[in-house]
């Protein structure tokens, strides 16, 4: 203890640069993982073929919300659901309510009825769109 009764411990200076290069380490690493994650990925995804659906036509269903939609090849064959990633329209029904829930303070806490008028209204214009 010093004089004025404190600890001396606690006034010596942080060795910042010792954190900052445990951090380094740790981030250098972490970046090293994800370098290595993306090359075996693309290398993985290069070698995949695509699948190409041709003569699809769009299909009236309730499953046409504006991030998802229904495709059937033209001879009937096969039909699909297809779902947009990283779109998100609201919900234009209370089937699932949770998500409903989730969508109304996603989007700055409008009331719910908000949220299915307006999932209402992107099914309309996405009906409108896929007609063409």
């Amino acid at each position: 203890m010093s004089k004025t009764g404190r600890n001396r411990k606690s006034f010596e200076p942080l060795n910042i640069y010792s954190s900052f290069f445990r951090i380094s380490k740790f981030g250098f690493r972490i970046l090293l993982t994800g370098g290595i994650l993306f090359f075996i990925e693309n290398e993985v995804f290069a070698k995949l073929k695509w699948e190409i659906w041709e003569n699809c036509r769009f299909m009236p269903s309730s499953a046409n919300d504006g991030d998802s939609f229904k495709v059937r090849q033209e001879d009937g064959s096969y039909t699909y659901i297809v779902r947009l990633y990283f779109v998100d329209t609201p919900e234009s029904d209370r089937l699932i309510e949770e998500r409903v829930t989730q969508q109304a303070v996603y989007w700055g806490r409008i009331p719910e009825v908000e949220v299915i008028k307006l999932g209402k209204q992107a099914t309309k214009f996405y009906s409108s769109i896929s007609k063409r």
